[in-house]
């Protein structure tokens, strides 16, 4: 959503004035005069407070860590895409949930459209149930809220367990439910059921940031 709002970045290498020109449901789309890092690289956002009744409250004195998702430059300057890899701690900033408001959006709407963003992807994948059944298949689709489980045999609405997926040398380990199941008759590779799972709550910390990582992976590459 297109916005004009003003943020200092830091990082180990300098202090930047920039503008927060689009907000996204992943980051933001931002502004300067000179390049504030390159792919990858950590930033820490703080909001410029406008409104000088809040100055000393600190409500835009809290931060949010971002990354660099891909910079470009123009003739007026540069252009950056900021990732958030933490977004869910960062929308319970109280600062960001004004801007979300002044925005006329709200958290519900965010983590709603945030979940429906699903990256394509094709993930060799384990679900072991409660039962200690296991069901091996592929992922097809990944999002910051769940995904899309495809496997030979049908599993059952409502079963919750662990989904093991592996990336390379990388594995994803998370508490899931499944919340939908349907068949794909066109399946051409025996793996006609298709799985619906949604990531269930705690997420501890070190699958967080590789659930973040494989998602800024995913977004940049589509």
């Amino acid at each position: 959503m297109a916005c004009h709002q003003s943020f200092v970045c830091t990082s180990s290498e300098g202090v930047w004035p920039v503008t927060v020109t689009d907000l996204g449901f992943g980051g933001f789309k931002i502004r300067s005069e000179t390049s504030v890092g390159e792919r990858g690289d950590l930033l820490h956002m703080r909001r410029v407070a406008t409104d000088l009744t809040k100055k000393l409250g600190g409500s835009y004195t809290t931060g949010v860590v971002v990354r660099v998702a891909w910079s470009k430059a123009d003739e007026s300057g540069w252009e950056t895409g900021l990732y958030l890899p933490a977004a869910p701690g960062s929308m319970r900033i109280r600062w960001f949930r004004e801007l979300l408001s002044e925005l006329g959006l709200d958290e519900t709407q965010v983590f709603s459209k945030r979940e429906s963003r699903r990256h394509l992807c094709r993930l060799p994948a384990t679900f072991r149930c409660a039962s200690e059944e296991s069901f091996e298949g592929m992922l097809l689709d990944l999002s910051s809220g769940g995904g899309l489980l495809a496997t030979r045999e049908s599993m059952k609405l409502g079963d919750s367990g662990i989904l093991s997926v592996l990336w390379g040398v990388k594995r994803l380990e998370m508490n899931v439910s499944v919340v939908g199941v349907r068949v794909d008759a066109a399946s051409n590779q025996g793996l006609g059921w298709h799985q619906s799972v949604r990531f269930e709550e705690p997420m501890g910390e070190s699958q967080a940031k590789v659930l973040a990582q494989w998602l800024e992976e995913l977004a940049i590459d589509a």
